[in-house]
């Protein structure tokens, strides 16, 4: 190959290098090419910042990784920044790092930053909050730790707001009187023809659209279970199955839940990838 690219060259005639080794030099030298170029976007639009915390197991250290949000062809687009170590993790090294991290962005443009989860990191996003009013006589956007939280419990809020108790009660009960019963197991087996209701996500709302869908098609098998073993099973989640199978409204609540979820969650994709 490199004999190719470079033809006149006698050490290049002569270098060898493996597949592993090459892949690792070809990422290497364009890195700075597309640093550049992100660069150049970010220079034009005001950007989301995201960090993650996990521990990197190889080296034993909490790893921070960044991603940059922004609007890039007409689309959203998540693309990955940097990384830092740390040892101690105090909202202080969390803070001094992270703004290392980020010294080559116009930091003036960042309207938000988006953390890993619901309740974490605040003491640390209340130094970067004044810090970023400090420089720039502004505040970052502010709507809670998590933007994925917050969509989640969004969907959430207005789920029990309708009092339906399809996703609280129904979902999980039917989930769980087939996966903890071996024999209700079976006996739904039976009527279901193999088929099972899936798992209802309790911390993360929108990505039930497989267990609402799975519900739906199961209704005639659930309503024939029920049926056959109405004087056997005195269980409460068999209890509360067979409830809210007497509900007549119980499908189109069902549909209702699952085509919003759909809607939201292809949204929630596209701002996620």
């Amino acid at each position: 190959m490199y004999h190719r690219l470079f033809p006149n060259s006698a050490i290049a005639s002569k270098f060898s290098c493996g597949e592993k080794k090459t892949a690792h030099y070809a990422a290497l030298g364009i890195l700075p090419y597309l640093e550049n170029l992100l660069q150049k976007n970010l220079n034009k639009e005001n950007f989301v910042l995201l960090f993650d915390e996990s521990l990197n197991m190889m080296r034993q250290e909490k790893q921070m990784d960044i991603h940059v949000r922004y609007w890039h062809q007409n689309r959203v687009s998540t693309i990955y920044f940097n990384s830092v170590f740390l040892g101690h993790s105090r909202s202080s090294d969390i803070f001094e790092e992270f703004i290392s991290a980020i010294a080559k962005l116009k930091f003036s443009k960042t309207i938000q930053i988006l953390m890993d989860g619901p309740n974490v990191n605040w003491k640390f996003y209340s130094m970067l909050q004044d810090y970023y009013f400090k420089e720039f006589g502004k505040n970052l956007l502010n709507i809670g730790s998590c933007g994925l939280h917050i969509m989640h419990n969004a969907f959430k809020a207005v789920c029990i707001a309708k009092t339906w108790g399809i996703v609280d009660f129904f979902l999980t009960a039917l989930y769980y009187l087939c996966k903890n019963s071996p024999s209700c197991r079976d006996d739904f087996l039976k009527e279901s023809e193999g088929a099972l209701p899936k798992k209802f996500i309790q911390h993360r709302w929108l990505e039930n659209v497989p267990a609402s869908e799975s519900a739906i098609n199961l209704l005639i098998s659930i309503k024939t279970y029920i049926v056959s073993v109405d004087n056997q099973q005195n269980c409460k989640l068999c209890v509360c199955v067979k409830t809210h199978m007497s509900d007549n409204l119980l499908s189109v609540k069902l549909k209702v839940f699952h085509s919003i979820a759909k809607v939201l969650l292809s949204f929630f994709n596209k701002i996620s990838d």
